[in-house]
């Protein structure tokens, strides 16, 4: 591999494990966005699950001078967050890019079971609930926790940032925690999912008896093998090895709520490999080699090169 190949590589598997967490945290800094979604999560509800925001250092920004500073007075209209159901995440996604008419919010759109949590502003958020962020309730270390446990419902619920004051800033230190229990543990995972880290290892075992089955057939009949059928066993050892990689992954995710580097780096590098391995294996079994011929022209070689 080239350094550029390295160093994409490094990048990607560095984005994945940050990715890899169900403990939410954002810092934005003079963000200008009206919607940002947070976080979703599926919640068992009744009682047995919990939502909690941490804020720290948040302001509402306005224009003073050429400087955007924190506002002495009350926003005119709506700046929080919104708990609410989505079917999918990316219908959560496509609140960013909704383009709202003059007046027109996003939490102008009445939704019967949005918990709104705002600042004290001028114009209110009609809600079922809501709650305000108020700028006396933090604590010495200029943090909020808010508890929104016993609003939880059951069900797909996503979490997002709004401000419907045009031409204003805002700056924020957000974290989410969600999660559920089960049995009375704690499970960073969604509901519905919470037994995945079981299921990806028992499949994983499945493939690895599959392995050695093809590894022994192949053995006690070395007339009729050829070198790609060891290449395609070894390409079933990977899936495998990841199938059981993923459900090390997910558990340590499920446990902790984010990923750690001794269960995310061996769990990324091999589904590379053999990501890799397997274009591999379907190229050189479209060239014959190994069945038909012992070797590669140098075409072919050229076009194996290109593709890996």
């Amino acid at each position: 591999f080239s350094c550029m190949s390295m160093l994409r590589y490094f990048l990607c598997l560095t984005l994945a494990l940050c990715a890899s967490s169900t403990v939410f945290r954002l810092v934005i800094e003079e963000g200008t966005r009206q919607v940002i979604h947070l976080k979703s999560f599926g919640f068992k509800g009744n009682g047995q699950s919990n939502c909690t925001i941490i804020l720290r250092d948040f302001k509402y920004l306005t224009k003073s001078g050429h400087t955007w500073a924190p506002s002495k007075t009350p926003p005119p209209l709506p700046i929080g967050f919104a708990l609410e159901s989505r079917e999918t995440v990316n219908f959560a996604r496509l609140e960013e890019n909704v383009h709202y008419p003059d007046g027109q919010c996003f939490v102008y759109w009445k939704r019967e079971e949005r918990l709104s949590i705002a600042m004290n502003s001028e114009k209110k958020v009609v809600d079922k609930e809501t709650e305000y962020l108020i700028q006396d309730d933090v604590n010495e270390n200029n943090q909020q926790v808010i508890d929104l446990s016993k609003f939880v419902k059951p069900g797909f619920l996503s979490m997002f940032f709004y401000n419907c004051n045009e031409n204003t800033r805002f700056s924020f230190d957000v974290e989410v925690r969600q999660y559920n229990v089960e049995n009375g543990n704690i499970v960073y995972l969604d509901v519905g999912r919470e037994h995945t880290p079981l299921i990806y290892t028992i499949f994983g075992v499945v493939y690895f008896v599959a392995f050695v089955v093809w590894v022994v057939y192949h053995f006690r009949n070395r007339v009729h093998a050829h070198k790609v059928h060891f290449l395609m066993g070894l390409l079933v050892f990977l899936k495998a090895l990841s199938l059981v990689l993923e459900g090390l992954h997910l558990l340590v995710i499920s446990l902790h709520g984010h990923g750690a580097l001794y269960a995310d780096i061996p769990y990324y590098t091999t589904l590379t490999l053999k990501g890799a391995l397997l274009f591999f294996v379907i190229l050189l079994v479209g060239t014959g080699w190994s069945v038909i011929k012992p070797f590669l022209t140098e075409n072919e070689k050229k076009i194996v090169l290109v593709v890996i």
